[in-house]
């Protein structure tokens, strides 16, 4: 499994797209285990929305609000879709 510190390094947002609930799931304790940060909180003891935002610097935020949601439409910013990214690295 690739890890998400590499797939947001060098990008100043990377936004994960997490359409089960198993991908939330496995998102989140991947994340913690690579010590990304939500706020002041693990990934582990956060909710997590359909669409999450990693970052460089080890941290993760939701994608809300309207500029948020223009630059995830906007067709420069990186998408990944967890599911895939996991299905393919097994």
């Amino acid at each position: 499994m690739k890890r998400l510190i590499d797939i947001a390094k060098n990008e100043s947002r990377v936004f994960v797209e997490l359409k089960t609930h198993n991908a939330k799931s496995v998102f989140l304790r991947q994340a913690t285990k690579e010590g990304f940060m939500i706020g002041d909180k693990l990934p582990t003891q956060c909710r997590c929305d359909n669409i999450m935002i990693i970052h460089d610097d080890r941290t993760i935020t939701y994608c809300v609000g309207m500029s948020a949601n223009i630059l995830y439409h906007n067709s420069k910013s990186k998408v990944i879709d967890f599911s895939e990214l996991h299905r393919r690295k097994k």
